[in-house]
């Protein structure tokens, strides 16, 4: 008997390699044969863009701020504990399909009743002294608990992606918040020199309209224009406070101020971006790999919930010593043991494993839908990024043009209100139209750095050389 049964047991253990999840197949998703806007961007170089893709702006306070936010920000601490709390999930997940050993001790002492009928001899005081290991192991038969492990391991792979996608986005966060400061701090100063030269412009009027040279309509306008350029100031002022505190947090401290490296008008946002084929984006971008991985763990789930259909299977053994003396624990005569091995199998449920099956399966129907939708954001993203880079590059240029030819009309019209060949409405015009154009020429600069910093982000945030 003992002989059969050691020789029913590999037979028994070859059946744990059964697996009742479906067979995981990655969901079809169309991707375009390549970038729509890719043929316009002159994006052409292979050169490798490394992971810190913020490093080629060359601005070693930008670079400070991103290791102070990846080191710092709250959000991250808030990833990183997940994925902490991910593993230990595997970890308990995982020790279900391992044998469960127990140890246990205990000394119990009794005493017997002195009216107890029929009279029981001898001393009525007793003792029981018992030392034992136990094991306990379920025969994973049909892979329950295999499916619950690789569920959890897939969970924990997409806590790290979402840490992953997470960094790229705080990157792209803190890049995009300090070069809006950068800006910011552009405006203000072409504000400042703006007003510093209406008030020449007011100092002069002034003079006239004492001399009676200008008109005292003239001078009001002066002296409105030149207020409502001040007023400006304030408000930039203002902003430049808000965005250093929206940076502070991103940082993981307190509002205060920020350090600033190069000015805006030093960077540039015309890099060479291979954006490559769009069908890379599914091994590249995080937020693909998390989805995916969700949608692997739903497939495990689903092979779990098949499994409790099933019976389980488990084995029990006990070993020990047992004796009423402490002394004599531990002889011979002393050692218990006891093996058996228990079937359950589900009969009535109430619907319960049904419905915990159908639960799974539109788990991972969900699952799907999310990932095909996660892809095709991930390709409106890229493709927004390389249109977006494109047409503000295009207008920028157009805007620097138009800044220097208004900064030239400001001049002569200057110099044409002094020899009393135009009107000062004229120079009044002028003066807003330069100072004006100036403020956009650093809003689109401003665009374009968000641009490309939005693009590195979209197409996860560098890549290696193409092979």
């Amino acid at each position: 008997m003992r002989k059969t049964s050691f020789a029913i047991l590999p037979l028994l253990l070859s059946l744990t390699a059964c697996n009742m999840a479906p067979v995981y197949l990655r969901p079809d998703v169309e991707a375009p044969p390549q970038w729509g806007q890719a043929e316009h961007t002159g994006a052409r170089s292979e050169a490798a863009v490394p992971s810190e893709w913020w490093k080629l702006f060359g601005d070693d306070a930008l670079n400070q701020l991103i290791d102070t936010a990846l080191a710092e920000n709250k959000d991250m601490k808030v990833a990183y504990a997940r994925i902490e709390q991910a593993r230990a999930q595997l970890g308990i997940t995982d020790a279900q399909r391992y044998p469960q050993v127990t140890g246990g001790l205990s000394d119990q002492h009794t005493m017997r009743s002195a009216e107890a009928a029929p009279r029981l001899p001898g001393d009525r005081h007793g003792e029981d002294i018992k030392a034992t290991i136990g094991v306990s192991y379920e025969l994973d038969l049909w892979g329950r608990l295999r499916n619950a492990s690789d569920a959890a391991r897939e969970k924990l792979l997409s806590s790290e992606y979402n840490q992953q996608a997470l960094r790229i986005s705080l990157e792209s966060q803190v890049a995009t918040a300090y070069f809006k400061l950068l800006a910011l701090d552009r405006q203000l100063e072409i504000a400042r020199r703006n007003l510093a030269t209406q008030e020449e412009t007011l100092h002069m009027t002034q003079r006239r309209f004492e001399g009676g040279v200008a008109s005292g309509y003239d001078y009001a306008q002066a002296r409105a224009q030149t207020q409502q350029t001040r007023s400006s100031i304030p408000d930039l002022e203002r902003q430049i406070t808000l965005q250093e505190n929206a940076l502070s947090i991103l940082l993981g401290r307190n509002p205060g101020p920020v350090p600033r490296g190069r000015s805006i008008d030093t960077l540039t946002a015309d890099l060479d971006i291979p954006p490559g084929l769009p069908s890379q984006l599914l091994e590249r971008r995080p937020d693909i790999l998390a989805a995916e991985a969700q949608l692997r763990a739903a497939n495990a789930n689903i092979g779990a919930a098949r499994a409790a259909f099933f019976p389980k299977i488990s084995l029990t053994g006990a070993t020990g010593y047992e004796s009423s003396d402490l002394h004599t624990l531990g002889d011979p005569g002393s050692a218990l043991w006891s093996l058996a091995a228990g079937l359950a199998q589900p009969i009535f449920m109430g619907g319960q494993l049904k419905n915990q099956l159908r639960q799974a399966e539109a788990s991972e129907r969900e699952m799907v839908a999310t990932y095909q939708k996660t892809v095709q954001t991930a390709f409106r993203e890229t493709e927004d990024g390389l249109v977006n880079l494109r047409k503000t590059r295009e207008q920028a240029d157009s805007k620097r043009q138009r800044a220097t030819a208004l900064g030239e009309a400001q001049h002569i019209s200057f110099l044409r209100y002094q020899e009393g060949l135009t009107s000062f409405m004229d120079v009044l015009d002028a003066e807003r139209n330069q100072l004006q154009a100036e403020l956009d020429v650093v809003t689109l600069q401003n665009q374009q750095l968000a641009y490309t910093v939005s693009l590195f982000a979209a197409l996860g945030g560098g890549w290696e050389q193409p092979r």
